[in-house]
């Protein structure tokens, strides 16, 4: 080669060489920016593996507790309010007299009453010896009598009338309200007294009618109260509604309270009552399960580093756990951290 043709060559190829140079460059800088960009697109995540267990369905009411017999007792007559021969808070036997209203006018009637009564029965029987003698006729004899007994259930009303302004509580129990006061006017009809046994108690609440088939006269019920927070309370349903309300679509149910000492009527009862137990089933929290679209429930799961979405049939829940009839499978690796910012394919990484 001609020499003089040399650095004609030296000059050509050196574009060349750092043409060659930044394609390398290049290629090295995609590649690392690739790898790069996969690592970041992995989101971390935690996960938990899918294993069977048991699961007790639970249904959760509030209620009012409440007693067997509360009774307003009311004022058969009216009048003044004389004394009470009580005081609040004592407890009371069934037929113990609590208030005693005015009785004068009604005494003064009974007396009148019961004199009537006496002549016509005087009368009566000396009719009849001068009957038996043939003296009057038996028409006269019977007119006697009619006004005997006519006498007599007009002396019987004035008694019952006097009895009634003493006012008797109908239940044994607790005087836990005095309506009236001494000196007060009343009318017939007007409570004066709140007599309630907490003795027996009872719980009333309302099922929702989608659970009529669930639950049956002496299933047990587990209950608590605000007013004892560490306290657990038990009794069983002694009572279910033959019908479903109108207002509220639910069934009317009674529990009757087992050892419930310390409980008082109108106490709000949070209840819990088992509707079904299951052994070897999948249950997963909630908080775990996206919903996709109206009807559609997915999870997702860890497979390979990619996270796999699953559409999941579900079953009976329970205070936030719910059973997995189908899509999932024992040893699957649910995602549970991140499960929002996964889609089907996402990579993903285990959080240590």
């Amino acid at each position: 080669m001609n020499r003089r043709m040399l650095p004609l060559l030296l000059v050509l190829a050196l574009p060349l060489i750092g043409l060659v140079a930044a394609c390398g460059e290049n290629s090295a800088g995609s590649a690392t920016t690739e790898s790069t960009k996969r690592t970041v697109d992995a989101v971390t995540i935690q996960v938990m593996e899918i294993a069977t267990s048991d699961f007790s369905e639970t249904l959760q009411l509030t209620g009012a507790i409440a007693s067997f017999e509360d009774v307003k007792v009311p004022a058969d007559e009216g009048g003044r309010v004389l004394r009470w021969l009580v005081p609040r808070g004592a407890n009371v036997r069934a037929g113990q007299v609590l208030v005693q209203l005015d009785s004068a006018l009604l005494r003064t009637a009974y007396d009148a009453a019961l004199a009537q009564y006496n002549i016509a029965q005087t009368n009566y029987e000396k009719q009849k010896r001068v009957f038996e003698q043939q003296g009057i006729s038996e028409l006269q004899l019977k007119t006697l009598e009619y006004q005997r007994d006519a006498a007599k259930a007009g002396m019987e009303m004035s008694r019952e009338r006097l009895e009634r302004t003493r006012v008797k509580s109908p239940i044994n129990g607790t005087l836990n309200i005095r309506f009236v006061e001494a000196g007060e006017m009343i009318g017939p009809g007007v409570p004066v007294a709140h007599v309630v046994n907490n003795g027996r108690l009872k719980i009333e609440a309302g099922v929702p009618e989608r659970y009529a088939g669930s639950f049956k006269v002496g299933d047990r019920v587990r209950f608590t109260v605000d007013a004892f927070p560490g306290d657990e309370f038990s009794g069983s349903v002694s009572f279910v509604g033959a019908a479903v309300s109108k207002d509220n679509r639910t069934i009317p149910i009674e529990v009757l309270i087992s050892g419930g000492g310390k409980l008082k009527p109108d106490m709000i009862a949070d209840m819990s009552i088992t509707l079904s137990a299951k052994s070897g089933v999948i249950s997963i929290p909630d908080d775990y399960i996206v919903k996709k679209d109206i009807d559609q429930f997915v999870a997702y799961v860890m497979e390979n580093g990619v996270a796999r979405e699953r559409v999941l049939e579900m079953g009976s829940s329970n205070k936030g756990t719910v059973v997995i009839r189908k899509g999932l499978n024992p040893g699957d690796k649910l995602i549970t951290l991140g499960v929002q910012n996964v889609a089907d394919g996402q990579p993903v990484q285990v959080k240590n």
